[in-house]
């Protein structure tokens, strides 16, 4: 029988074929997935339909934010069943105006938790009007509406840095575009320059008027889609690290967000005051005239 060269315990063929698969890792040849089966003795070449595929970045994004112990727990059934129940052709629409699927899980972020990708949580301002309950709602909460989770249409563009004295636009804007235009040639929210401009309105008209015209693109009810709350905000931006929303903490311009507080609404996001960290009040009829923009969610 022929002697099989070693180093140390380990067959030189081993190391050899082990060395190839992080040089096939380290150029791009294979992803970590692929060698994550290979791992498994699992084909990582096998065509992987578009729901799998939808699933397992979704658990593969989760893993890397929450931990993959603590994401163990999440149960994806109800995601699962609602990527299945609008079908792919339906999402590869969404996909082509900048919407992604995702599940938000209900995990109650407060200040204490401790996750891997969670590296900038709310400043401590945000806490303390949660804990006098000036925020109402369940601000701390994802998934909110589910005692399993929250499935919804993400907005996955970056949000732009001012520019111009507020000419800034959002990039490939064919979500929002058209229609802020169209309601400002009908005088039905204020006028801005450019009229295409997702900056210059105020919460009020983006709840009353903005998103039941996304609502009537997207084809779902009106009360489906609403500005993210700060902890979806601040969450997703981090969670969805693949996204070029994963620079929104770096630009200097803020959104507002779907939170009451009184009369006011919260907003944030600005570089210049925190990033992803910063968040704040403001009347909700105010027209943010060169540095205030939004982002709407779909809730499935």
């Amino acid at each position: 029988m022929a002697k099989r060269d070693m180093v140390g315990d380990v067959p030189g063929n081993v190391l050899g074929m082990l060395g190839d698969l992080n040089f096939k890792l380290q150029h791009g040849v294979i992803t970590p997935t692929q060698l994550d089966l290979f791992l498994k003795k699992q084909n990582p070449f096998e065509v992987v339909g578009w729901l799998d595929a939808i699933l397992n970045r979704e658990e593969e994004l989760h893993g890397a934010f929450f931990s993959k112990n603590f994401a163990k727990k999440f149960d994806y059934s109800q995601f699962s069943a609602t990527l299945e129940k609008y079908g792919e052709a339906k999402f590869a629409e969404w996909k082509k105006i900048g919407l992604e699927p995702h599940f938000l899980p209900s995990v109650e972020m407060s200040q204490n938790k401790d996750f891997p990708g969670w590296k900038v949580k709310p400043e401590q301002w945000f806490y303390d009007q949660v804990d006098k309950g000036n925020v109402l709602g369940s601000p701390l909460c994802l998934g909110e509406f589910d005692i399993d989770g929250m499935v919804v249409l993400v907005d996955t563009r970056c949000k732009p840095a001012y520019w111009g004295n507020g000419k800034q636009m959002w990039e490939n804007d064919n979500l929002f575009g058209e229609i802020i235009a169209k309601l400002r040639e009908e005088e039905k929210i204020v006028d801005y320059n450019p009229r295409a401009s997702r900056f210059g309105v105020s919460a009020l008209e983006i709840e009353q008027k903005i998103a039941p015209a996304l609502a009537t693109k997207l084809g779902l009810e009106p009360r489906q889609v609403r500005l993210e709350r700060a902890i979806e905000f601040n969450v997703l931006s981090q969670l969805l690290t693949d996204t070029l929303r994963a620079k929104d903490g770096e630009t200097n311009t803020r959104v507002w967000f779907a939170d009451h507080f009184d009369e006011y609404r919260l907003h944030g996001g600005n570089s210049d005051c925190g990033g992803f960290a910063y968040v704040h009040c403001y009347s909700a009829d105010y027209h943010w005239h060169s540095k205030g923009s939004f982002r709407l969610l779909a809730v499935l």
